[in-house]
């Protein structure tokens, strides 16, 4: 007699449409996923190498803020880091990015600092000191698909005495070109009495499609002195702001990588007149700096500080871009904890972003020298560290990185000693 299947042993097996597998779960994933998914086969491969999926992934990442790192530039060193911010364990995930042997020359002598990133892509320069002139060397890479490039080297131009050097680096999506910009300050006359009496400024545009430097601007006389607190802050991909100083007045001037050009002046409210500023009505002939201007949420910032009493550093947000109306305070955070009489006990560099998911935490470092990060409450009045961040290694620089797989031209394979 022939057995009876029992129809409750049979195995029902579930298809997932194509469809729904690249244009719903592929796109979600991290990349080093997709890097071992290309490998399943031909049709993966293709899938995921196209340029259309590779589009599709990273605005999935930009707007929904995953695949999100955040990358430390190690203190007078040559390291890189990335840390998972958004992990739960992320006090034990900080990951050593590997730079290129190529680059040994500049390392054994150099600093390593990070110039920008956009659409998944890191600029990293290295400053190398010698008996001479510093030379300045850069790399782009990608970190999550370990691929880079370097950017040919060009000396500095020495015309004087002061030499400020500021470095950007943006998308030109007109073009579909990555740029790095190289802005040079020659103070030609100094007067230590009276100031710096003459300057020429040189920029200088790199294209990773043509891989040329191209001269855009060689000017004496600036209007403005370029103030070098930091390398170019992007938005829209495309603008990089730099600040600029005149007559104890800071400006806003963005530079545009689709036309290299100049372009507006960026409306900032007065530090020293305006009513808004109402943590300097105490003395309104205080001078304020800025300290750091950066982007949250997509919203230029700018932080200031008292020049004399040092007590707390405001951070204002440019709610609507180019409108000046739209500044508003965002947060204080005070350089004394409640418990601690001494000096720039917080004082902080950022913030970098918002913690995923709020809009009340905002990440920012504890004091230049100390290393360590901490989540601050906008909310909350002056003091308001809620939560540190443990296991950080001591470094200069941080930005947020939205990993991706978007290539790089012309580009090699970063080989580590272990491969």
């Amino acid at each position: 007699m022939a057995a009876v299947r029992n129809p409750s042993a049979k195995r029902t097996m579930i298809s997932i449409p194509t469809e729904i597998i690249t244009d719903e779960i592929l796109p979600k994933l991290p990349v080093n996923s997709l890097a071992r998914f290309k490998c399943v086969s031909k049709s993966f491969n293709t899938l995921i190498s196209s340029p259309e999926f590779i589009n599709i992934h990273l605005q999935q990442s930009l707007s929904s803020s995953t695949n999100r790192l955040l990358i430390l530039a190690e203190e007078n060193g040559s390291d890189l880091y990335s840390l998972d911010i958004d992990s739960p364990d992320y006090d034990t995930t900080v990951i050593n990015i590997p730079l290129p042997h190529t680059l040994d020359y500049w390392l054994d002598n150099g600093v390593v600092s990070i110039v920008g990133s956009v659409n998944g892509l890191l600029c990293v320069g290295i400053l190398r000191y010698i008996d001479g002139p510093d030379e300045f060397k850069q790399v782009v890479i990608n970190p999550s698909t370990r691929v880079f490039r370097e950017v040919p080297y060009i000396d500095i131009p020495i015309l004087g005495n002061a030499i400020r050097v500021s470095f950007g680096f943006g998308y030109d999506d007109i073009n579909d070109d990555y740029k790095v910009v190289r802005v040079v300050e020659n103070a030609i006359q100094y007067d230590p009495y009276q100031g710096d009496e003459l300057y020429n400024r040189e920029v200088m545009v790199y294209s990773l499609n043509d891989n040329t430097w191209k001269l855009v601007e060689d000017v004496h006389r600036p209007i403005y002195s370029l103030r070098v607190r930091h390398n170019g802050v992007l938005m829209k991909n495309h603008l990089l702001h730099s600040i600029f100083w005149c007559l104890d007045m800071y400006y806003i001037y963005c530079f545009d990588v689709q036309s290299d050009k100049w372009v507006d002046e960026v409306p900032l409210m007065d530090l020293f007149t305006d009513p808004m500023a109402d943590f300097i009505e105490d003395n309104e002939h205080e001078r304020v700096h800025v300290v750091n201007l950066g982007v949250l949420d997509g919203c230029l910032c700018i932080t200031v500080t008292r020049a004399m009493s040092n007590l707390s550093d405001v951070v204002w947000m440019m709610k609507e871009y180019g409108v000046k109306e739209s500044w508003i305070k965002l947060f204080e955070i005070s350089r004394c904890s409640p418990c601690c009489c001494k000096p720039c006990c917080y004082y902080f560099d950022g913030p970098y972003g918002f913690r995923q998911g709020s809009k009340q935490e905002v990440l920012v470092r504890r004091p230049l020298k100390i290393a360590g990060l901490f989540w601050f409450n906008i909310g909350s009045e002056g003091y308001g560290k809620t939560e540190e961040i443990s296991g950080i290694p001591v470094f200069d620089q941080a930005c947020f990185f939205t990993g991706s797989l978007v290539p790089i031209p012309g580009s090699k394979l970063i080989i580590s000693p272990a491969d």
